[in-house]
């Protein structure tokens, strides 16, 4: 995989926090003609601007999942990276990520698939996630 692969949301909010870098670049050049306590200003001013930007794209993700399923609890546990037995592989993308690795099985009646995160060495993953037809029925977790 390797690519980044971003969806609508989240370019908007990259596209946000890298116009509102610019403007702090842009306002720490101009302060640091000043001399040393422009550095400090700089350095306070930038701290500022990277927690607002946390808070806000924390804000704006809840927004966009509560849209998308309209149930607060649900998107809590979607931004909590919450697993839970009935979960749906969408849901499960949004919390955690498209897996690294899928096991497949296909049988007359269902298909199971077994989604892989957090890989730890050669065929090792810190966590495995069981679905059948893409509804969560176990996972194992050795983080």
């Amino acid at each position: 995989m390797g690519m980044l692969f971003l969806n609508k949301h989240q370019f908007i909010t990259l596209l946000a926090f890298l116009f509102l870098a610019c403007i702090v670049l842009g306002l720490v050049y101009f302060i640091q003609t000043l001399g040393w306590l422009s550095t400090a200003i700089s350095f306070i001013a930038l701290s500022t601007f990277c927690f607002v930007v946390f808070i806000l794209s924390k804000k704006i993700r809840f927004s966009f999942l509560y849209k998308k399923y309209n149930d607060k609890e649900l998107v809590r546990k979607i931004m909590n990276r919450t697993l839970w037995q009935g979960q749906t592989a969408e849901q499960v993308i949004d919390a955690l990520g498209k897996p690294k690795d899928i096991d497949q099985i296909v049988l007359k009646t269902k298909t199971k698939e077994v989604w892989k995160y957090f890989p730890s060495g050669h065929r090792q993953y810190g966590l495995r996630i069981t679905l059948d037809n893409d509804e969560v029925v176990g996972w194992d977790d050795k983080l």
